[in-house]
């Protein structure tokens, strides 16, 4: 390699200059943070401050330190959320096994998508899930009582205060049909109370076991973290879909599940397990709801043993049942109710909307992680779901009419409804190919290296381009050809109107979507694939160019 040695920096490179440039740009370098360490329980605790430590990416965080020797790199490095910053909690290397351990520790702190440098040196300050400081003083019992004891009436306060949430409230609204329905009946009204707050108390439980485990194994998770899981949201939005078709009278529930979405006119009871199953779920939809007193709550709970974290969660669980409960025994208030009658049917009717709006909710929270092809999978589900749930409900009917062979074409119907929606059913672990957005610098910047490159012009309304993407082109086989040939794929994505996709769709003759192009290596020009793509054809054209013959 021939470096010429000039007085002055020479120009930037035309092809690279700009690449090195922002790369430089982006190198991590000192920001607002500050930083500090401390050797607890065998192991580094390092505490970082600073609104980038609070903001996006937070949960992402790990430690580069420029000192190899410094930490164990192969060890987790779990991070906790505090009120100003987070700590990692980091294996100490051999360095800190010598007789005098690093007296500070510097390195990159990458959070997501930014890094930053920082040093950290040995302190007293300690960042943890509770917040910013030392570590606390000891306390005396009694300390430790009264401590529990006002975080417990906070998490009670905030149990009450859910009840008004909108996450919540559907659900609560759904109850009190129910409710109505026994309003004349107090023995009956007693024990959907009791098991509505069983149904919560123990679903906050349940929920509250999960977090100390997932603490416990060093996760980062907070209240809510249940619908974080993008397989938690498409389940509860298809369930509030169904508790809202059912509300609508599009089909019927057993009895022992009525409570669930609403029992149908003129039911004599409702289930006891059914009661419980909407506390249940009352507390599902209830998770990213944070209500005042009880976030502190909850904070407290969630840094203390598992015992004294179990009685807070009872104590918010007791605060969400109360005014439910309180209402089934409270004869005065019940007889204040009106008869059940035709108007039930028509409350039913209208709390389903409530439940339509949570179903979209869950949706909306869904499409914020970002993910298209998952949502778009899910929507499919969705309308197939309703589709057999009104299937099976023209076989309820048609089977009360004594209509038998009706009542059995539409269960048929209903079941293949639900093994086509389980077949769209977003799908997972799927080996997607890297790609890179279509523009005609790029493709001929690729062919002026002789790379062999692959073009799918493409549209999110474009029904047989989505097909082929799942089908033929997020197979493993073809990940794995496309990193074997050195091919790069570019995706066109003409969603919206693109003049340089148009040109290019003309200049092969198309008017639309879908086009497949693979150019081969060396600059050759490019092969037309078909427009219903399989991962055969795709493999075969990717070793095709590949082949500089």
């Amino acid at each position: 390699l021939a470096l010429p040695v000039a007085a002055k920096t020479g120009p930037a490179d035309p092809a690279w200059g700009a690449r090195i440039a922002g790369v430089l740009a982006d190198a991590p370098r000192p920001g607002p943070l500050k930083a500090a360490m401390t050797l607890q329980g065998g192991v580094i605790k390092l505490s970082v401050t600073g609104a980038p430590a609070t903001g996006p990416g937070w949960d992402q965080a790990y430690f580069f330190p420029y000192d190899s020797a410094a930490i164990d790199h192969a060890q987790p490095q779990p991070v906790e959320r505090g009120r100003a910053g987070l700590t990692l909690t980091l294996t100490p290397g051999s360095a800190f096994k010598t007789g005098k351990p690093p007296a500070s520790l510097t390195g990159v702190l990458s959070l997501g998508a930014r890094a930053y440098e920082i040093t950290a040196h040995t302190g007293p300050q300690l960042i943890g899930a509770a917040g910013l400081g030392p570590p606390a003083a000891p306390q005396s019992p009694g300390e430790r009582a009264g401590r529990l004891g006002v975080a417990m009436a906070f998490a009670f306060l905030g149990g009450l205060i859910l009840n008004l949430m909108p996450c919540v409230f559907p659900i609560l609204s759904m109850k009190a049909a129910a409710l109505a329905r026994h309003a004349h009946h107090p023995g009956a009204a007693r024990v959907q109370g009791l098991a509505f707050a069983g149904g919560v108390v123990a679903t906050f439980l349940v929920l509250a076991a999960l977090l100390i485990a997932a603490r416990a194994a060093g996760q980062a998770v907070g209240w809510g973290f249940q619908l974080q899981s993008p397989a938690a949201l498409a389940l509860l939005s298809l369930l509030m879909l169904l508790v809202a078709l059912n509300l609508s009278g599009v089909f019927e529930v057993g009895a022992g599940l009525q409570a669930l979405a609403g029992a149908a006119p003129g039911a004599d009871h409702e289930g006891a397990a059914g009661a419980v199953l909407t506390g249940a779920l009352a507390v599902a939809v209830a998770a990213p709801c944070s209500a005042p007193f009880m976030a502190s709550a909850v904070g407290f709970a969630l840094t203390q043993g598992p015992a004294l974290a179990l009685a807070v969660f009872v104590a918010l669980g007791l605060g969400m049942a109360a005014p439910f409960t309180a209402l089934a025994f409270a004869p005065g208030l019940l007889a204040r109710l009106p008869r059940p009658g035709p108007w039930m049917d028509g409350l039913r009717k209208v709390l389903a909307f409530p439940m339509y709006a949570t179903a979209a909710w869950l949706l909306w929270v869904l499409a914020l992680r970002g993910d298209p092809a998952k949502l778009a999978e899910l929507l499919a589900a969705m309308v197939l779901t309703a589709f057999a749930a009104w299937a099976y409900g023209v076989a309820q009917r048609a089977r009360i009419e004594g209509r038998r062979p009706w009542a059995g074409y539409g269960a048929a119907v209903a079941a293949a409804a639900v093994a086509l929606a389980a077949a769209v059913w977003p799908a997972a672990g799927a080996a997607e190919v890297t790609s890179q957005p279509y523009a005609p610098a790029t493709l001929a910047a690729l062919r002026a290296e002789g790379k062999p490159v692959f073009v799918n012009f493409t549209a999110a309304w474009c029904v047989t381009c989505q097909v082929n993407e799942r089908v033929a082109l997020s197979g493993r086989s073809v990940a794995e050809a496309f990193r074997r040939d050195g091919v790069t794929y570019l995706v066109g994505d003409w969603t919206k109107r693109d003049a340089d996709i148009a040109q290019a769709l003309g200049e092969h003759g198309r008017a639309g979507v879908p086009l497949y192009l693979m150019y081969g290596a060396g600059g050759r020009e490019a092969q037309v694939l078909p427009q219903i793509l399989t991962e055969g054809v795709v493999v075969k054209a990717a070793d095709q160019a590949a082949a500089r013959s």
